[in-house]
């Protein structure tokens, strides 16, 4: 018959099985690992733990509990097959968070067990701890995941609208530059036009559909006597001795869209 190792011993033991915990990826790992570790405690002849709804033995292999609902859903702690094991000696693996499972144990002297259990108690807090933090790194992964997908949302969004925005930006300064283009041009025109109306000899004047005077050259300013900012605005009829007859010819110029000769006194 094994001896139960002493407490110091078992407890070195399982600090140096806490630190390759560690190092597992998965709680399925966690609970491989552990119990084949365990079962190499001098004393411990027999280990099995419940893990997310699966019993997993020392050789590895996993079957269904039928009793656990799935971790990390959560675990009633009700029901579980390990409770119902005769010669077992079964510690719930349990944080202030939740209930992660079950390690059970069988030694080679029953009544040997109490020896184990202030150590194996602390142990199994630390495996719960590990299933645990397992849970919230999967959480954090999740979350990051998560925040990841937005941010590449959000980022091929900005993307979008900046060059919207920019394009947008290209059209109004393109706009703005025909916009000052076609404004040059029409007051060049508008000099070239003002230099031909006041290189002829000829008074001439520009009027409005209403018959109002727009514009005049110099030479209509010294055939009236009058300057350009006191006839500008006025009717142009008003000018003549018969202004109903130089009305009648303006709306027939007007009407008609071509110039025609008429004697006006």
């Amino acid at each position: 018959m094994t001896e139960p190792q002493s407490r110091p011993d078992l407890f070195r033991s399982l600090l140096a099985m806490q630190g390759m915990l560690d190092q597992v990826a998965d709680e399925r790992g966690v609970a491989a690992y552990l119990c084949q570790a365990l079962r190499q405690v001098p004393g411990i002849e027999g280990v099995q733990l419940c893990c997310r709804g699966r019993v997993v033995s020392g050789d590895g292999m996993a079957q269904p509990c039928g009793g656990c609902a799935p971790w990390p859903d959560g675990l009633s702690g009700q029901g579980c097959r390990l409770q119902e094991m005769p010669g077992w000696w079964v510690i719930p693996l349990r944080t202030r968070r939740a209930l992660y499972g079950f390690l059970a144990c069988r030694t080679s002297v029953d009544e040997s067990f109490d020896h184990y259990r202030l150590q194996l108690d602390d142990f199994a807090r630390v495996v719960a701890t590990l299933f645990e933090n397992h849970e919230l790194l999967r959480d954090m992964q999740v979350a990051n995941r998560s925040l990841a997908e937005a941010r590449q949302v959000l980022e091929e969004r900005v993307a979008e609208r900046t060059a919207r925005l920019t394009a947008l930006n290209r059209r109004l300064e393109e706009e703005v530059r025909e916009r000052k283009a076609a404004e040059e041009r029409a007051n060049g025109f508008a000099v070239y036009v003002r230099s031909l109306i006041e290189a002829c000899p000829d008074p001439i004047v520009t009027l409005t559909p209403r018959g109002l005077i727009s514009d005049l050259n110099d030479a209509a300013e010294r055939a009236t006597g009058l300057s350009r900012y006191q006839m500008i605005g006025t009717e142009f009829p008003d000018y003549f001795t018969d202004p109903e007859a130089a009305r009648t010819v303006c709306r027939q110029v007007f009407a008609e869209g071509t110039p025609r000769p008429s004697e006006i006194q």
